[in-house]
């Protein structure tokens, strides 16, 4: 059960800094034109993740309400803790989820903030317990970008 409580810390250190992102692109154009002005954040990666796992649990309600809960506070640590348990539980349920996971956790993921002729402003990026993950900047002629933080992380901490 060891390895499956740490597939699933894992895969919740991945998702849940990006859920904030992730959550304006799926609901819609206001969502989408943030991700447009520049900042791509990796999200179809986490994406898949993400709906990989909430197809899974459709069928279990209470890791549908840990899902929900996380997706309105990503950085509450009971949130990130309950999800990673109702995860693993569903990973012990269902073996063939195990290796869909891991190897949606293996695709590089590539964050890159995009500024072509416009300004780039205030901007974060995360790069969390993924080993194929790069982040860039990409900056064409007449771009402004100003303070822009990028950060590699493994989950327990932001530096």
């Amino acid at each position: 059960m060891s390895d499956l409580i740490q597939l699933a810390s894992l895969a919740t250190s991945v998702v849940a800094p990006q859920l904030p992102a992730l959550t304006a692109f799926v609901a819609g154009a206001a969502g989408k034109k943030v991700i447009d002005k520049g900042i791509d954040g990796g999200l179809n990666a986490v994406k898949s993740i993400w709906d990989a796992i909430l197809a899974r649990f459709t069928k279990y309600p209470k890791a549908v309400r840990a899902a929900e809960d996380l997706a309105l506070d990503p950085n509450d640590p009971i949130h990130r803790s309950t999800f990673a348990s109702r995860l693993a539980d569903i990973l012990r349920d269902e073996p063939d989820f195990q290796a869909e996971l891991e190897s949606l956790l293996a695709l590089p993921l590539t964050q890159r903030i995009v500024a072509d002729g416009g300004t780039v402003r205030d901007a974060e990026q995360i790069a969390s317990a993924v080993v194929n993950s790069q982040q860039e900047i990409i900056a064409r002629p007449g771009s402004i970008v100003e303070r822009v933080v990028q950060k590699v992380t493994d989950g327990r901490s932001n530096t």
